[in-house]
């Protein structure tokens, strides 16, 4: 309900309707009128739900019954659903309370309804619990139990067994007759007790017995990898050996497929053999790394060497857009000294983060916007009609105060527009 977990009592019962069995969960705020909550008809993935806090059920899908299109996620953010408003549960909530029922209530109920058989797998499970008791019966299991029974009748004898968790595996319960059989059958024969108490036994353990896995834990820690587990078993080598051992050969690239690399003889011997191999091949190709390294920065240096050779070609066939515009020079950079030269009287970093490499790559175009000899601004111009224009400052010495006056952008966007925009150096 609308109040913390720790003050409200959640109460749990069967009931029955026409013949149908309902799992019904009410929830008693102190001395509150209790409300139901939770209202599941059997075998239906969706229980009916109401009035509960995310804490309780965080994490479901809901789904308004009477808005099929309406769905809201609970993430524990504190919403709360309306009091007098059902919703369906997308999947099976795992919300429960006290029994309210003895087995003696519920042998009457099972009896009345449309489940009638149910009575003997019921009574099985009576071993288990004191009679007389009623709040240590497992009301969510039992209603689990017979939603699995009405579809596979063997669930009595699994439960008679005293498997309960294997009792609600669909995996086991639907396979063909000749394979659940032989998983019967070794439950029988070699009643696994090293697997701890049978009630809580997993179908994964199970598997495992028919293997012929009898140590459920250790092959957790072979990383369920029966060859690793039987080769183990029978070497009694580590298992972090022979990992890090299987680990080195896929780097490798060994056969494990073959037995000769997949289980040898000597692990330890092996191990040390491949160990040193991987540190060789490292180191192999380390230096091959080192080389391709010490290759790129050679071309680096020459491509470096270059650059200035390029500005001068890139220069000379921009030339063409040089021109005066209302008492401004406006050129394309013409060497990589006129680059580093704009960069220091503006402050600019056309250096140091690398323009005059864009320049030379044929990246953008580097305009220089001067009044005889005082350099004034710098535009970055893309070969590109458009988005022709990067970034366009005076002197940067002041960041807050670098933009060029109008009387120069005028100017520029005369240049960009007449001249730049006109020309056949531009890209559509």
């Amino acid at each position: 309900m609308a109040h913390s977990m720790q003050t409200t009592t959640y109460t749990e019962k069967l009931t029955l309707e026409k013949g149908e069995i309902y799992r019904v969960v009410t929830a008693q705020y102190k001395s509150n009128k209790p409300l139901i909550v939770l209202r599941q008809k059997l075998n239906t993935k969706r229980p009916m739900i109401r009035n509960l806090e995310c804490l309780a059920i965080g994490g479901w899908v809901y789904i308004d019954p009477n808005d099929k299109g309406f769905r809201w996620y609970s993430n524990n953010d504190g919403d709360r659903y309306g009091v007098d408003k059902w919703w369906e549960c997308a999947c099976n909530c795992s919300l429960g309370g006290i029994s309210t029922q003895t087995y003696m209530d519920l042998e009457a109920l099972i009896l009345k309804s449309k489940y009638k058989d149910f009575i003997y797998t019921l009574k099985a499970l009576e071993k288990d619990y004191p009679v007389d008791d009623y709040r240590n019966i497992n009301l969510h299991y039992i209603f689990s139990i017979l939603g699995m029974w009405s579809k596979y009748p063997q669930v009595e004898y699994l439960v008679k067994l005293g498997y309960y968790g294997l009792a609600l595996s669909k995996t086991l319960l639907s396979m063909n007759k000749k394979k659940q059989k032989e998983y019967i059958k070794c439950l029988i024969e070699k009643e696994p007790k090293s697997y701890g108490e049978k009630k809580y036994l997993k179908l994964a353990e199970l598997t495992c017995l028919v293997k012929g896995i009898d140590d459920y834990d250790f092959y957790i820690e072979c990383h369920q990898c029966e060859s690793a587990y039987h080769y183990l078993k029978k070497t009694g080598n580590s298992v972090d050996l022979y990992f890090d051992y299987k680990s080195m050969c896929k780097e490798l690239g060994k056969d494990l497929t073959d037995d000769y690399w997949l289980c040898p003889k000597d692990l330890r011997a092996r191990h040390d053999l491949v160990m040193e191999q991987v540190e060789a091949k490292r180191e192999a190709d380390r230096l091959i790394e080192e080389e391709q390294r010490l290759v790129a920065r050679l071309k680096e240096i020459e491509k470096e060497k270059n650059i200035p050779n390029r500005i001068t070609k890139v220069a000379k066939k921009l030339g063409v857009l040089n021109t005066s515009i209302n008492g401004y020079e406006i050129s394309v950079a013409s060497s990589l000294e006129d680059i580093k030269e704009q960069a220091k009287t503006l402050n600019q970093c056309l250096i140091t983060c690398n323009y005059y490499k864009k320049y030379a790559e044929k990246e953008c175009v580097l305009v220089f916007i001067k009044k005889g000899d005082e350099r004034l601004a710098t535009a970055e111009v893309f070969y590109n009609k458009t988005k022709p224009l990067g970034q366009f400052y005076g002197d940067e010495r002041d960041r807050d105060n670098c933009l060029p006056n109008e009387e120069i952008k005028g100017a520029f966007n005369t240049w960009l527009n007449n001249v730049y925009l006109t020309s056949n150096l531009v890209r559509a």
